[in-house]
């Protein structure tokens, strides 16, 4: 309720908050991320249309609120073998965003209603996604088995030659602005 736990919302650049959890279930809030090796993956994205998703704590659903309610609706991604995974939304394309995992990678056209897998990356494990809000298309992966860029969307992809690569390992966040990629490592530095 009004004032507990929850979504948050500020349209004055944090001067107001108004409360934004209608149909949050008790006990079954949004993950906020406590392990500090993924601590840096949103928790909470936007589109462009004004939908907002989010991980739920147990990391066997999603919650989504579309641009046209204020409530939550729950929406079913079973994660069997982990608990937290990244999620993305596109800052060009109203109602799309990445959720990824050890299951693989599903992408979403419709603002979290239906959910595929995202063939360019079958059969790899990621955990983090960026989207750079000033290149339109330029997209980068961060993979178990390496770090991948695409400059149209995710349509077609190239891995990064092995000596721009970061160490390999799984806990690896990204961050993608104008043009410039890092690559945080839980252990061994940023690139």
């Amino acid at each position: 309720g009004e004032g507990a736990g929850g979504v948050y919302r500020s349209r004055d650049v944090g001067l107001t908050w108004t409360w934004e959890g209608e149909g949050l279930a008790s006990g079954e809030y949004f993950d906020y991320g406590i392990n500090h090796s993924q601590g840096a993956w949103p928790r909470l994205v936007r589109s462009p249309d004004g939908t907002l998703l989010t991980g739920g704590k147990t990391g066997r659903w999603l919650l989504v609120q579309g641009a046209d309610t204020n409530g939550w609706r729950k929406v079913n991604m079973w994660a069997p073998t982990w608990k937290r995974y990244p999620i993305a939304a596109d800052p060009f394309v109203a109602g799309r965003f990445f959720r990824g995992g050890e299951d693989g990678t599903y992408e979403t056209t419709d603002g979290g209603a239906s959910w595929h897998a995202f063939a360019p990356l079958a059969g790899k494990v990621c955990r983090a996604f960026a989207f750079d809000r000033h290149h339109r298309g330029l997209v980068a992966f961060g993979c178990k088995d390496g770090i991948f860029v695409s400059y149209d969307g995710g349509a077609t992809l190239r891995r990064l030659k092995a000596g721009l690569d970061a160490p390999t390992g799984t806990s690896r966040n990204i961050v993608l602005d104008r043009g410039r990629l890092f690559i945080i490592t839980s252990g061994s530095g940023v690139y």
